[in-house]
């Protein structure tokens, strides 16, 4: 929002307040969206709180998956944890009030990579091949999920996110036909 409107809109919150066509707890909830100062650095502090402790949990992630030296273990603490901040980022997403947008598209994005990484540690679990289609077909299923959650609760970002996944999905899954030529393995026969 541009600084100019945000002037207009709390000067316009303050005068309805004023005239009494608003109460105190709907000013101060509606001065608190339009408030302008010292903004930029708590969002900067809690972007970079929210990093370190996400950081923090993979690396504890990692640690207890190579003491145990089995994907399949990774595969379910990963998803445990992906479950976790799938369940809470689409409950900011999606909160009434709008409280913290942001970061609950943020915990819905990185739920999906680690839906992503659970299905390939899973792929590596049961000792899939590795002949290259793997990867293509989890990212279509992890779009699949994104287009899931969009759909479920009306979220713009995840659908983004799924659309992406899909076509790079889509994209990735070719083979090389020779001559400097990729064809799809999808083929009309």
């Amino acid at each position: 929002m541009r600084p100019i409107t945000r002037d207009v809109l709390t000067r316009e919150v303050i005068d309805w307040h004023q005239q009494g066509l608003i109460n105190q707890p709907l000013r101060d909830a509606l001065l608190l969206r339009y408030e302008t100062h010292d903004r930029f650095l708590a969002a900067l502090l809690k972007w970079l709180g929210l990093f370190a402790i996400f950081q923090l949990g993979l690396a504890v992630l990692a640690f207890i998956a190579m003491m145990t030296e089995s994907a399949g273990v990774a595969a379910l603490l990963l998803a445990l944890v992906g479950g976790g901040l799938w369940f809470f980022g689409v409950q900011m997403a999606t909160d009434p009030q709008q409280r913290h947008p942001f970061t609950g598209s943020a915990l819905v994005t990185a739920s999906l990579a680690a839906a992503f990484g659970t299905l390939l540690l899973l792929h590596i679990a049961v000792g899939g091949d590795d002949d290259g289609q793997a990867t293509p077909i989890l990212l279509l299923l992890t779009g699949v999920l994104a287009l899931l959650t969009a759909y479920r609760y009306r979220l713009r970002w995840p659908l983004l996110l799924g659309l992406l996944l899909f076509f790079h999905g889509a994209g990735a899954w070719h083979a090389y036909g020779g001559h400097g030529a990729y064809f799809a393995n999808i083929q009309d026969e």
